[in-house]
């Protein structure tokens, strides 16, 4: 991660620009005025408006602080810590932009009355577990898990023991995520804090003793592994229990005066414990998850189904800069918060894709249901065997894809053997796997014509 440069303070801009007439002439310019908004729009940051286009004849640096000008009048005061230290007195601005996004997200994660479902009734628990994997599996990705997606998603649906450090680290956060719902509605505490760490973490840190334990040394520092430069030093750790204690009082205030809307929250506690990552290392994993809990403690309940890790996988340096922004412009949250929330949308656009391509495969798969006594599991069962003939599925895989108990999971596929669809081989004394049989085009035919075929 390279070091963002800081912009030059916009009051140092109009004191070397001078000339008060110019200025005005600025702020009276329709082209100068469409540029700011297009900025602000984006809320870009100086890093990248040095390389956007600004009316011609026209200063960059000059229009560059006529946006800081305008954001600065509507910034609102975010005291993260209550410390009275100006390091962590942070600000934001609300954007249309983010109005916009934030409407969507109360409607389509916050269980509106009468708004459509974002997931089928009936798939609830199904999209759930396929969501909260993808999630572990992009979080675990970010901090260096050498896995790929499809082997990871694997073993949770097998509930295989994971065999390295990589799928350890899957395995943890996937089980974490599965207990949030749990911590819903409690508050926050520095205890709270360490638990989820030591859950997240558990045998994958270079050293045992730091699971659960804030760091205590002052070591952590985040570094450009081309250059080697030191990008960001977090706050010494003699002052992480301090720090701590008012991290928890932030997120456990309820406000009223002045209101801070509960996804714009949840995204400036994300932010906060990744600024003064007190854990030695796993900062990243428990931000993301102290960002769910929250979400899902202020009832946006669908928030789960929605992995913004996924999203944020695929471009990660975006991630890194919008701490950097952060940091480098005058504490202004407004850039980490805006990329949270385009993160946060972009999953849900694609979660709603994904459920959509669910839908059309579940219909693919109603002509099994036309087969005496098939029900909707067994279908979309078959119609997986259909498409990918070399699939094999074990019982406990089917139970992590349809949600359901081990014994209905059994059934299901001991009935489709039975009906000539499958075959079941065994893997060591006990385990059964499942496979297409030979004859599962001539029975798929049979049926289609009426015949009986066992």
């Amino acid at each position: 991660m390279k070091k963002v440069a800081a912009p030059q303070p916009f009051g140092e801009i109009l004191r070397k620009a001078g000339n008060q007439k110019r200025i005005g002439e600025y702020f009276q310019d329709a082209q100068v005025l469409e540029a700011i908004r297009a900025c602000n729009r984006l809320y870009l940051h100086w890093n990248e408006f040095v390389y956007t286009q600004v009316p011609d004849g026209k200063d960059k640096e000059l229009v560059w602080a006529m946006v800081k000008v305008t954001r600065s009048s509507t910034y609102r005061d975010c005291p993260l810590l209550d410390t009275g230290d100006e390091r962590f007195m942070f600000r934001y601005s609300i954007t249309d932009y983010m109005v916009q996004v934030l409407r969507e997200l109360d409607m389509s994660l916050g269980g509106a009355l009468r708004s459509e479902p974002l997931v089928p009734e009936e798939e609830k628990t199904t999209y759930l577990l396929s969501s909260l994997m993808e999630e572990a599996i992009a979080s675990s990705r970010l901090e260096g898990a050498a896995t790929t997606r499809t082997e990871a998603k694997e073993m949770l649906r097998a509930q295989r023991r994971p065999r390295t450090r990589d799928e350890r680290m899957v395995t943890n956060n996937y089980r974490a995520l599965l207990e949030l719902p749990k911590l819903k509605g409690r508050k926050l505490t520095a205890q709270m804090l360490l638990q989820l760490h030591a859950a997240i973490t558990k045998d994958t840190l270079a050293r045992k003793e730091d699971e659960g334990r804030f760091r205590s040394t002052d070591d952590e520092g985040v570094v450009d592994s081309e250059t080697n430069e030191t990008v960001y030093v977090p706050p010494p750790s003699a002052q992480l229990p301090g720090l701590v204690d008012s991290l928890c009082a932030f997120a456990n205030k309820r406000e009223k005066d002045p209101f801070m809307h509960p996804v714009l929250k949840a995204s400036a506690l994300h932010f906060l414990v990744g600024y003064l990552r007190p854990f030695a290392d796993g900062n990243g994993r428990t931000a993301r998850a102290v960002f769910y809990w929250y979400l899902l403690s202020n009832d946006y309940w669908r928030a789960s189904y929605a992995s913004i890790s996924r999203t944020i996988v695929r471009a990660p340096a975006q991630y890194a800069r919008a701490y950097q922004y952060v940091e480098t412009d005058q504490n202004d949250l407004t850039y980490f918060i805006h990329f949270m929330l385009k993160t946060l949308h972009l999953a849900l656009v694609d979660l709603k894709a994904y459920v959509r391509k669910r839908g059309k495969e579940k219909r693919e798969g109603y002509k099994f249901l036309t087969f005496g006594g098939i029900n909707e599991r067994q279908a979309d069962a078959l119609r997986r065997f259909e498409t990918e003939p070399t699939r094999t599925m074990t019982i406990r895989q089917y139970q992590n894809i349809f949600g359901v108990v081990y014994q209905t999971a059994r059934t299901d596929l001991l009935d489709l053997v039975g009906r000539g669809f499958l075959r079941k081989t065994t893997r060591g004394k006990t385990s059964l796997v499942f496979h297409r049989s030979q004859r599962f085009d001539e029975v798929l035919a049979g049926a289609h014509a009426g015949k009986e075929d066992r």
